[in-house]
């Protein structure tokens, strides 16, 4: 027995319409020709993609400091006042932490349904 039997054979492809393709054993794959819509999508999704990834431009909280002032940046939210301008760095944190940004919204809700708070 050969050393090749495990080898895969190349499908051949076989070019339609608008770019679509369809192989050998029936299925169907997308070109790699794309409309400028197409490219502009691939490259917006590559953007924020690359934007999580690599994280906020300007300096970020570590969560040890997030904590320290999420008691403080919750009543100011409660308090319609700018929390993200009180206390920079904090909403770009809670979007791109997760275990802060649960602490964040346990914490408001446990705040909201108190029956002491009022706003």
């Amino acid at each position: 027995m050969s050393n090749f039997a495990s080898v895969r054979p190349v499908r051949r492809e076989t070019t339609l319409a608008r770019g679509e393709h369809k192989t050998e054993d029936g299925a169907w794959v997308e070109s790699l020709r794309a409309t400028g819509a197409e490219r502009e999508r691939a490259a917006a999704r590559l953007h924020a993609a690359l934007g999580r990834l690599l994280g906020p431009a300007g300096s970020e909280l570590t969560c040890e400091e997030c904590f320290e002032m999420l008691d403080r940046y919750v009543e100011l939210e409660l308090l319609t006042t700018d929390a993200d301008r009180e206390l920079p760095g904090m909403h770009t944190h809670l979007h791109g932490c997760p275990a802060c940004s649960e602490e964040h919204a346990n914490l408001k809700a446990l705040i909201e349904s108190s029956p002491e708070w009022e706003l």
